[in-house]
């Protein structure tokens, strides 16, 4: 399937909120109960259709350990575009958003200019929640951030997720505010190149 365009995004968030669940949801639709724990960076791509525009989503599943926070800080300097995920049944999770955000914000080569969706994970797990969604819906309005709810296990809003934070790229280069031409922009134009990364491009 031919593409125009690579972005390159990251999953980032506290260790256990469900990273790597949505990041194989996401790229292979597949679930695990049980993941082993990311210790440095996982890498997978998915050609998406963004109104009518196939684009390359090139995505970096981090760790969230705090032992190996400064390696997933190197995966945030070329990202075009950060999920920010925490566990709705852990509220600490939820607190630690801000802290995340800052490690965007200082890494990024496109600073504050670079899209955020805040992903509130495990919407599933009904019983358990104690972020509600008007708390994570107001924080993500409060800092100008994009906001969905989502299940890694039940693929709620996962794939709408990543081209809602894919289409806010494509608009913040029509504004000028991001460039497939500044180094470590974290876009490539890619001539139509296939689906399969033959493209060779980690951005």
């Amino acid at each position: 399937m031919g593409h125009s365009y690579l972005f390159k995004f990251i999953l980032c968030g506290d260790t256990g909120v469900g990273k790597s669940s949505i990041f194989l949801r996401f790229a292979e639709d597949r679930f695990h109960f049980i993941h082993e724990v990311t210790i440095q960076g996982d890498l997978r791509s998915k050609v998406v259709d963004v109104d009518g525009k196939m684009t390359k989503l090139q995505v970096w599943d981090t760790a969230g350990q705090e032992q190996f926070r400064s390696m997933a800080r190197n995966y945030f300097r070329s990202a075009v575009g950060v999920l920010v995920v925490y566990d709705v049944t852990r509220r600490e999770s939820f607190q630690s958003i801000d802290a995340w955000v800052a490690d965007v914000v200082e890494q990024s080569t496109a600073r504050q200019n670079t899209p955020i969706i805040i992903i509130a994970n495990k919407i599933d797990c009904v019983s358990q929640r104690v972020v509600t969604q008007e708390e994570g819906q107001r924080y993500a309005s409060s800092k100008g951030y994009l906001y969905a709810e989502i299940s890694a296990r039940t693929r709620e809003n996962v794939n709408e997720s990543f081209v809602e934070l894919a289409r806010r790229v494509y608009e913040r280069m029509a504004s000028g505010l991001l460039s497939p031409d500044s180094e470590g922009s974290g876009i490539r134009l890619t001539d139509g190149l296939d689906a399969s990364g033959s493209d060779g491009c980690s951005c």
